[in-house]
């Protein structure tokens, strides 16, 4: 994260506030948080009548699992 904030300083910014929260990609409260309940029944239709989307996304989520202590939300606030 540093590399941003030094980017942003070199281009003329003010860092005023960085935010990280861990990433739950993948994880039913989340989908539901972001998605809503009639997307993610949706999605979760989807999932159910493709194979292929379902052991991809499966996939995917097993990784996000792996690594969730390595990956985080990154939000940062700069003004000029």
């Amino acid at each position: 994260m540093s590399e941003w904030e030094q980017l942003l300083k070199e281009e003329g910014f003010k860092v005023v506030k960085i935010y990280t929260v861990p990433m739950h990609l993948l994880h039913l409260p989340r989908i539901i948080q972001d998605e809503g309940w009639l997307r993610f029944g949706k999605i979760a239709f989807n999932l159910m009548r493709n194979h292929a989307a379902r052991t991809r996304v499966m996939g995917m989520r097993k990784q996000f699992v792996k690594y969730a202590d390595h990956l985080q939300a990154v939000s940062i606030i700069a003004e000029r």
